[in-house]
């Protein structure tokens, strides 16, 4: 069994930017921020559908053309349908929750809330996850016009039906919350006109591994299978449809990708000075997480040494060549 995992943050927000903070009263703004982990597993072993095709074929007859039909997964659908359903069942829940706990801190609290700030049957997203999967299927097919599968069979002595067969592997998603965590912060005007930027609470990163629901559902191979029996054994009948289960496993450990931190893309989304303006600007530019300055600076450096070497090795090249050149001469000039 192959296992993989994958991230996503949610809410998929670029906090660098003011308007994807909370305002919660004057000149207070919040943000909650929480990673998702999906644990994915390709299991066995693999079923066969329902036939898509049958042909009667002679004892000669040991292979055919058929047109050869394109695979379209729809994971990215699930994905999608995941992340809607843990942000509105969830997110929203842990947000109202998150800012009662923080009410009741004093102005410059910074620490962690805990796992059980929210209970299992406030946090599990197994019906809302099903509502949204009903209509979605986890595949379709796409029938190609030109390209065409050459479908081999085994020598027989009498005449039999071949049936055409999509192979299904099981997939199998874990869904976890991993973690949260949060900031609240005020962005005003001092009497000197200055902006002024201060932390009021925070709620520091929180591990809470909550399983929120596991995702059942089977992904075809590329090509058909010829099969010379109809049903098979274990024949898969409804091979499209998606399975939402209530998930009890415990969240596996291993290595979390580093996020920009929520103190640090406050500078940006609230800046206070002309250094942190500009990189706002920079960011606001080019989309994203800015590259600082020196770090350019150094790569550029470095790329410069590696020249430096070839450089002076082809400026010495020359003069080898005729310091060779005078000493031939010389030689010369002795030995008449």
């Amino acid at each position: 069994m192959s296992i993989s995992k994958s991230w996503e943050v949610l809410p998929a927000s670029d906090f660098g930017v003011q308007t994807n903070w909370r305002k919660i009263g004057k000149n207070r703004f919040f943000t909650l921020r929480a990673r998702l982990l999906i644990v994915r597993s390709d299991g066995s072993p693999a079923r066969d559908g329902s036939p898509t095709k049958s042909y009667p074929i002679t004892p000669d007859t040991l292979s055919l053309r058929t047109m050869r039909q394109i695979v379209l997964s729809r994971t990215d659908t699930i994905t999608q349908a995941v992340k809607f359903s843990t942000t509105e069942r969830v997110l929203d829940q842990l947000s109202t929750k998150i800012s009662a706990e923080l009410s009741g801190k004093a102005p410059g609290f910074s620490g962690k809330l805990g796992s059980s700030i929210m209970t299992k049957s406030e946090y599990e997203i197994t019906r809302s996850t099903e509502n949204s999967l009903s209509a979605t299927t986890s595949f379709m097919f796409q029938q190609t016009h030109e390209e065409e599968l050459l479908m081999g069979f085994t020598k027989s002595d009498s005449p039999r039906t071949a049936y055409l067969r999509r192979r299904y592997w099981p997939r199998r998603w874990d869904i976890y919350l991993h973690s949260y965590e949060a900031l609240e912060l005020e962005y005003k005007r001092s009497w000197l006109w200055r902006r002024v930027r201060e932390t009021i609470k925070s709620a520091d990163l929180q591990l809470v591994g909550w399983p929120l629901a596991s995702i059942l559902f089977y992904e075809p191979q590329d090509d058909h299978v010829v099969s010379y029996e109809d049903p098979v054994p274990n024949q898969l009948e409804t091979p499209e449809a998606i399975e939402v289960l209530e998930l009890t496993d415990p969240m596996p450990g291993g290595a979390v990708p580093q996020l920009e931190g929520l103190s640090e893309l406050a500078r940006l989304a609230f800046p206070t000075n002309k250094e942190e303006r500009a990189k706002a600007d920079q960011r606001k530019k080019f989309g994203g997480p800015v590259v600082k300055k020196a770090a350019k600076k150094a790569a550029a450096k470095k790329a410069v040494a590696k020249k430096a070497p070839a450089k002076k090795a082809a400026k010495k090249a020359p003069a080898k060549k005729a310091a060779a050149r005078k000493a031939a001469a010389k030689k010369a000039v002795f030995h008449r």
